[in-house]
């Protein structure tokens, strides 16, 4: 992904780039750093539960049936029609459907006599992360996953049933907080030109 913003003082933060950068880096640095943290933390936000995150749910049309659900952090509960051993023995990542009916408060298809969980999260929320890069008269902000599903969740393929969900792009974040972020870099352009007028 890359956006470009319109900073107002923008060429005199290059000059002092330039010409003072033992003044400007830091103070760039630390705008940066400030714009990044935003980013991130919008970014690291999960939507509200809907029902794709509850059991119960059916599956209509030509191959009705129960359908599994998706416990945010944890990864997919798969439905199945057989009991699992006895309660007594029952695993981390197995669930009977009276413990899931009970533990969401909805009733549970009569079919399925249990859930399994294929742990397939890779802490999409917690993997942001953030990096910045800095060269002679240069300083670029980073912020990234390295989970492999986030390009279909939070970026450029995401398909339309998560955003009716409420996952926004980082596009979208990047918009939404555009005018704080051009904010951010016009005070740190002041304090540079402010440093070296009077320094």
């Amino acid at each position: 992904m890359t956006t470009s913003l319109d900073i107002t003082n923008f060429r005199r933060i290059v000059a002092a780039l330039k010409k003072t950068p033992e003044v400007a880096m830091p103070i760039l640095k630390h705008a940066m750093n400030d714009s990044l943290r935003i980013l991130q933390g919008r970014l690291k936000e999960y939507p509200p539960a809907s029902e794709a995150n509850r059991p119960g749910r059916m599956r209509r049309g030509a191959h009705p049936g129960p359908v599994g659900y998706y416990e945010q952090g944890r990864g997919w509960w798969e439905p199945h029609m057989q009991p699992l051993a006895s309660p007594g023995s029952i695993s981390l990542g197995q669930q009977t459907a009276d413990q899931a009916g009970r533990r969401f408060k909805v009733k549970i298809p009569g079919q399925v006599a249990a859930y399994k969980l294929k742990p397939s999260s890779e802490q999409l929320g917690r993997s942001w992360t953030i990096e910045i890069v800095t060269g002679k008269d240069v300083v670029v902000g980073r912020v990234g996953t390295n989970a492999s599903y986030a390009n279909n969740v939070q970026g450029s393929q995401q398909p339309f049933l998560f955003r009716k969900r409420g996952w926004r792009t980082a596009d979208t974040v990047l918009y939404e907080h555009r005018v704080t972020f051009v904010s951010i870099f016009d005070e740190a352009a002041k304090e540079i030109i402010k440093e070296v007028v009077f320094s």
